[in-house]
């Protein structure tokens, strides 16, 4: 254990054990923190990770290739830095993490987790592949009768006897399943008849202390091992610190995000014959698979990846985002532009489509020039499912959801809410309004 790097990062791993339920790669910390090279981070080439002092406290900052040590922020683990006139804040724990593993895990996609001897870095393939290995253990979880349950942020309950849990679900003692609000919360008796709203995951916890790796009085926040808080269900639970940093890519919030797991970037960044070795790139540059983006640093795979080159002439994977539209950038740029425009293929006043309506599937097959009327009848239209009293279902499809309001009667903001509550590769989801017409709302399938 270095004391030194655990001071740094504001963190004590004598009262902050890690839970068990990690995923990802354990990296050791280095034995001397002088000069880190940050060269491997997208847009900090040249820039250092230095030990200084700020406020009487040892903190982690950035040296400038100047030579300038930039002041840290107050915050723990958080630096700064102006880069093309904009401020820009990294967390120092990545870009830590950055140094060790040789490749850039500073984003949004990636967590990591701070332990005795090192951190656990976890890439959203990794929790992903951790929440399909929770599903099937927590599915054969037993029956736990609930008595005393810690919350850390306010008062224990002890709760009137009846309640259980089986296989993460709470129920009551008639054998019905509590429901579970949107925000994680269930409401339960205690013992002097007084309703409470408790978080699952803390109900979770006290039954399964073993399986979740629990501590009370140490693990005093729950995390949702998927980034998405609306899942909550006993496999996507976790207990950790409050120093402890598990940020994960919350798809469905306002920050912009990583590609997702099964984008075209991060499928290819997983292929194991598509490394990038000298001789891959060699090959792809000489066959014109990869071209590189007008006179910048970013090159594109045919196959939807974007390549950054250093100045040294070795290649990595661009840092890329998703914005609130859906589409993935690189810098400033879209990918699907980036694309079309690398292998010659844009044209000017019309737009570039994605065939399958993916819009983070940027591979060149995927994408097509076409009309903005074609691309918005892809973009807007609506599938309409009326399920009528003998159970029978019709569907129609119109070019927005004005039109499908008009042509049905239904309203268009019910149309959009219902719309928004489909998910990918799962049968409709109904919805009856006050009329009684039961109908659902969903992008048009091939």
């Amino acid at each position: 254990m270095n004391p030194e790097i655990h001071e740094l990062l504001q963190h004590d791993p004598a009262n902050q054990p890690l839970t068990s339920l990690v995923a990802g790669t354990f990296a050791k910390f280095p034995s001397s923190l002088e000069n880190i090279s940050l060269d491997i981070v997208d847009e900090l080439d040249g820039y250092t990770l230095v030990p200084t002092v700020k406020n009487g406290v040892n903190r982690l900052a950035l040296r400038k290739p100047s030579g300038r040590v930039l002041t840290p922020m107050d915050k723990d683990r958080l630096v700064q830095v102006m880069i093309n006139g904009k401020m820009k804040y990294f967390n120092v724990a990545n870009l830590l993490a950055s140094s060790i593993l040789g490749r850039d895990v500073t984003d949004n996609e990636y967590g990591v987790l701070i332990g005795e001897s090192g951190m656990w870095i976890e890439s959203a393939a990794d929790r992903v592949a951790l929440c399909d290995k929770l599903k099937s253990e927590c599915s054969t979880l037993p029956r736990v009768d609930l008595g005393l349950i810690p919350r850390p942020n306010s008062s224990d309950i002890d709760v009137v006897r009846g309640y259980y849990v089986e296989r993460g679900v709470v129920y009551k003692r008639n054998g019905t399943p509590i429901s579970v609000a949107k925000t994680g919360k269930i409401f339960l008796f205690d013992v002097k008849g007084v309703q409470k709203r408790v978080g699952l995951g803390w109900v979770l916890f006290a039954a399964y202390p073993s399986f979740y790796g629990y501590c009370p009085g140490l693990h005093t926040q729950m995390d949702h091992v998927n980034g998405d808080s609306t899942d909550n269900e006993a496999w996507n639970f976790r207990p950790v610190t409050i120093n402890q940093n598990a940020a994960v890519s919350h798809r469905t919030g306002d920050r912009s995000n990583r590609p997702a797991p099964d984008s075209s970037h991060e499928v290819f960044k997983r292929d194991e014959t598509k490394q990038l070795t000298p001789e891959n790139i060699e090959r792809w540059i000489a066959d014109g698979s990869l071209k590189r983006f007008e006179e910048t640093s970013y090159w594109v795979h045919r196959d939807g990846a974007v390549l950054r080159r250093l100045p040294s002439g070795s290649f990595i994977y661009a840092s890329l985002i998703v914005q609130r539209c859906g589409y993935t950038y690189t810098g400033n740029n879209k990918v699907h532009v980036v694309m079309m425009k690398a292998f010659g293929k844009h044209a000017d006043g019309l737009m570039v489509m994605h065939l399958d309506d993916k819009k983070e599937n940027n591979r060149l097959s995927n994408l097509k020039m076409g009309t903005n009327s074609e691309n918005a009848w892809r973009q807007h239209a609506v599938t309409i499912y009326i399920r009528r009293d003998d159970g029978t279902v019709t569907s129609t499809t119109y070019e927005s959801e004005r039109e499908a309001a008009r042509a049905t009667g239904v309203h268009q903001m019910t149309i959009n809410d219902n719309r928004k509550r489909q998910r990918p590769g799962s049968p409709p989801n109904f919805t009856t309004t006050r009329s009684g017409l039961t109908f659902a709302a969903t992008d048009p399938r091939e």
